[in-house]
């Protein structure tokens, strides 16, 4: 199958342009968490490309844009730029750098019209690449291992959003298995996302294997039609009987959800606060406390020093968490970006993450297209995945990370698009 129809096949610029569009959107892919440097330089020409195709076709960007379904998508792709704009000028205190993760979002929105533009087969390439993006990740941490071994992740990030990547990756594989797929592609979607969730153990991302969990039951219940109630049933004992023997043979697995239950227990109870899972329960609590003082300027990037010094956070905040949240955030992405626009960020950033899980399971539900619902599938699978990892740490929390979630899911997007208008 054709990786991307040429609308006019005779414009030689024109596929010059498309072809130098999707080899950079396909390294974008593949060099994810690996070589900063290829990845950066392969954004950069994709978005490029991206740009120079929705300038020359104007009226027919407008026109996608006037659907009611992608207007949705504008917004969730707006909405943290508008809020960090909307908390500055509340607070008259302007900075250009809290701007230059999301706005990659809002650029997204020329890919998610080159790819429906040039009707590329985005699902195809997801299908290849990402297994690929798996294996080069591995390597990669396995040549340059980060500063947090025995726990596995690259130099410049942690273990946390590694694995939790990682996890989502292999996800992604999972949700793009449908029935008219051969049996040998089913075979190697499921070793892909068997691999990617042996890569978040080696990492000990406890976030990552809850929205394994979460999501595996999801997928279950999307399929309970091909599978019929009797072999969902006995898929979900044979999933449940897994995770016990995992938790019941793995020391890594035991030991993190047995440490983790034990440091929720004793931060409630009172008996010890100072733990891995205690400091941030310590650090959400003053999330709470300084959104509630500031709820409709936030206090921007840079700027909550100065307010950790009230008396009542002190009067139950160690230093640690102080310093923490200082330097590295409250380790929850809702949290983070009330704390920086207030109200705004919070509507903001659960309007990113749900509006297009909410256009995803729209298409679901109700498209025809084999297509369609299988990209749909998996653009659900990336997003609510995302969300539930973002719960425990901040998940877009790099320039790059932006780069590579708005990358993929305006790719998921523009697919989704232009496979529903061939329908028609």
């Amino acid at each position: 199958m054709k990786l991307f129809n040429s609308p006019k096949p005779n414009d030689q610029w024109l596929n010059i342009l498309a072809i130098t569009f999707l080899s950079s959107l396909a390294l974008s892919i593949l060099s994810f968490l690996t070589y900063k440097s290829i990845f950066n330089v392969a954004y950069g020409l994709t978005l490029l490309c991206s740009l120079i195709l929705s300038a020359l076709h104007w009226n027919k960007l407008k026109a996608l844009f006037r659907l009611a379904d992608v207007r949705v998508i504008i917004l969730a792709c707006m909405a943290l730029p508008l809020s960090i704009l909307l908390a500055q000028s509340l607070r008259m205190s302007w900075m250009a750098n809290p701007f230059d993760g999301p706005i990659r979002l809002t650029l997204s929105l020329a890919i998610i019209f080159s790819i429906y533009y040039l009707k590329i087969n985005f699902l195809k390439l997801l299908e290849w690449l990402t297994p690929m993006s798996l294996l080069a990740i591995y390597a990669y941490a396995m040549t340059y291992p980060g500063n947090y071994l025995p726990r596995i992740t690259n130099p410049y990030v942690d273990p946390i959003i590694w694995g939790n990547f990682c996890m989502v990756l292999g996800l992604m594989m999972l949700f793009s298995i449908n029935k008219s797929d051969r049996t040998l592609l089913k075979l190697f979607k499921l070793v892909s996302f068997t691999f990617g969730a042996y890569l978040s153990v080696l990492s000990q991302s406890r976030a990552g294997w809850l929205a394994g969990l979460i999501l595996l039951i999801i997928f279950l219940v999307l399929n309970r039609k091909e599978l019929g109630y009797k072999k969902l049933l006995a898929l979900l004992i044979a999933s449940t009987i897994t995770c016990v023997v995992l938790y019941q043979l793995s020391p890594t697995i035991h030991g993190r959800v047995d440490t983790a239950i034990a440091e929720v227990h004793n931060w409630m109870s009172g008996t010890q606060k100072e733990s891995s899972s205690g400091y941030r329960l310590t650090m959400w609590k003053m999330s709470l406390y300084l959104l509630s003082q500031a709820p409709f300027t936030g206090y921007g990037d840079y700027q909550l020093l100065p307010y950790l010094s009230d008396p009542y956070i002190l009067s139950f905040a160690d230093a640690e968490s102080i310093k923490t949240i200082q330097c590295c955030g409250p380790h929850n992405e809702i949290m983070a970006h009330s704390l920086r626009s207030g109200v705004w960020g919070l509507i903001a950033i659960l309007a990113t993450y749900l509006l297009p899980i909410i256009f995803y399971i729209k298409n679901i539900s109700s498209s025809s297209n084999q297509t369609s619902q299988s990209l749909a599938r998996v653009g659900l699978s990336l997003s609510l995945g995302l969300l539930i990892c973002a719960f425990l740490s901040e998940m877009l929390s790099l320039k790059f990370i932006y780069s590579y979630y708005s990358l993929v899911q305006a790719g998921i997007i523009g697919a989704i698009l232009w496979n529903r208008h061939e329908q028609k």
